[in-house]
């Protein structure tokens, strides 16, 4: 005797939701690994530049076509500056290994603005990235 229509409707459906499942878990595991790839990247990176520093980008408050202002937290300090960032954009909780210069900010009158320049950012990584285990 033939399976009747329901059995058959359920079996599909419990394959369609097995398959889904799986394919998320699949997906999920992808984007961990990757995460902790561009994490190791970041980690090989400092220690491939001894003399660059780490911040945290704390919050964007203005972008602009030359560039963007922020605030950031240097890495290990908690130390909170004004930064320019020359001709680029990085999100709000990016980590950046940098070497770069403070000097006087005349938009808001500051004598210690960090200035970097796109070719100073050694590497950065995203804020997702962080969370990775």
């Amino acid at each position: 005797m033939p399976p009747s229509p329901l059995a058959v409707l359920t079996a599909l459906a419990l394959l369609l939701v097995g398959g889904t499942v799986v394919a998320a878990v699949l997906l999920r595991r992808r984007v961990l690994r990757e995460r902790a790839e561009e994490w190791s990247r970041f980690q090989r990176a400092r220690a491939a530049h001894p003399d660059a520093r780490v911040f945290e980008v704390v919050e964007v408050y203005q972008n602009a076509r030359s560039g963007t202002k922020a605030i950031i937290e240097w890495h290990g300090t908690q130390g909170r500056q004004d930064a320019w960032f020359d001709g680029f954009f990085l999100p709000p909780g990016a980590l950046a290994l940098v070497t770069g210069r403070t000097g006087y900010g005349p938009h808001n009158d500051d004598p210690a603005v960090f200035y970097v320049r796109w070719d100073q950012v050694h590497t950065w990584v995203r804020p997702e990235v962080r969370a990775a285990p």
